[in-house]
């Protein structure tokens, strides 16, 4: 019983309204609103019927539509590629695969063809340059005698003539050092004799 008067109770208690707040209102739109809006609808409802008529009208045939920054980029980027691709047509037939693949695939045009080209081709290429990187580091120094099995060659000691010598050969009238070497070496063989 008491549980019954408790509900009566709150059921007999009024909920009190809740003020509206501002937020929740509608808001009134301006009348070039109201117009933009129209615009875009009408907008929508010409393109629809032109689909289902199948008339076609490519935004970029327009003359009249500027060319934005990205667009521009855009165009450059497309026309670096097709140059790029042109350049690897000149390359052998198993090279020009791999570059034309790479410049299709992995790389993304700077704009710049001749880098492109040459950034794919350095790719493709990369085998094959690290195969002849790790063979050139395999390769052994050479020997340095003259032949495979024989002895060192021999060693000349440095002509070097002393004062004496070298005042002899100026009065001789030697002034080229091969002049004086041999002027130098024909003394000095005398001497020994």
């Amino acid at each position: 019983m008491e549980l019954d008067k408790k509900v009566e109770e709150k059921v007999e208690t009024p909920i009190p309204p809740k003020e509206e707040e501002p937020s929740q209102t509608k808001k009134e739109r301006t009348r070039l609103e109201k117009l933009r809006h129209t615009e875009a609808s009408i907008k929508a409802q010409i393109a629809e019927e032109e689909k289902a008529q199948g008339i076609v009208i490519s935004d970029e045939d327009d003359d009249d539509k500027p060319l934005t920054k990205g667009d521009l980029k855009r165009i450059e980027r497309e026309n670096a590629k097709k140059t790029a691709l042109q350049m690897a047509d000149d390359l052998p037939e198993d090279e020009r695969s791999n570059v034309r693949e790479i410049l299709e695939t992995r790389i993304m045009p700077s704009g710049n063809p001749a880098k492109d080209y040459q950034t794919a081709l350095d790719l493709a290429n990369s085998e094959k340059n690290r195969q002849l990187a790790a063979e050139a580091a395999r390769k052994r120094t050479p020997a340095k005698h003259s032949s495979g099995t024989g002895a060192p060659p021999k060693e000349e000691d440095q002509f070097v003539p002393t004062e004496t010598e070298l005042a002899a050969a100026a009065m001789v009238g030697k002034k080229t050092p091969e002049a004086i070497k041999t002027f130098v070496l024909k003394a000095r063989a005398k001497e020994q004799k």
